[in-house]
């Protein structure tokens, strides 16, 4: 009887260490809610057609066409990180922002709308790009999100990225200390 309860409390031992082990591993794949789970890495397309200007510019990207420089930020109805970069651009103060554009690519106009306004992107100039029609045509971009660097126009650089900020802190190549001052100072 002895030897019969030596080993059901060797097995039940066993058993407690296994399961705080188990219990380990998961928490170590559940992301801490303090950090929001988002890669800060991005992703240099090279497909994208660098160095391309635009034949045309939607109406509410024509802005964008004359800045010094601009982002351009390529999102999609039918893509999870797009929604969660509209959360991150919501909670950005939009007048900050300015020299941000957005298109919206999805499969039709009434999608598209509906993504601005559910999203709440209405402070940004959003263009609704059906088919990514636009997009791809001019600059060979096909995935989302992507964040098109511009400057004066022309493309030079195309990343995907999932984190805003880490984006928006990347440096367009070729900078210099001018380009560093802040655009509303510059004449």
């Amino acid at each position: 009887m002895e030897f019969a309860l030596t080993v059901a409390l060797l097995i039940l031992a066993a058993a407690v260490v296994l399961l705080f082990a188990m219990m380990a591993e998961l928490a170590s794949r559940v992301p801490d809610p303090r950090n929001s789970g988002r890669s800060t890495a991005l992703r240099p397309l090279p497909e994208a057609r660098l160095g391309h200007v635009p034949t045309g510019w939607p109406d509410g990207l024509a802005p964008l066409a004359d800045r010094h420089d601009a982002l351009l930020l390529v999102l999609s109805t039918a893509c999870g990180s797009c929604m969660d970069v509209a959360q991150q651009l919501r909670a950005d103060d939009p007048t900050e922002l300015g020299e941000i554009g957005l298109v919206v690519s999805c499969g039709t106009a009434q999608s598209g709308h509906d993504f601005v306004r559910t999203q709440g992107l209405t402070a940004f100039p959003p263009v609704v790009d059906v088919d990514g029609a636009w997009v791809s045509e001019e600059f060979d971009v096909r995935v989302s999100p992507t964040g098109l660097f511009l400057r004066g126009g022309r493309l030079e650089s195309a990343l995907l990225f999932s984190d805003l900020a880490a984006l928006r802190a990347a440096e367009l190549p070729g900078r210099t200390e001018e380009d560093a001052v802040p655009r509303q100072t510059r004449r």
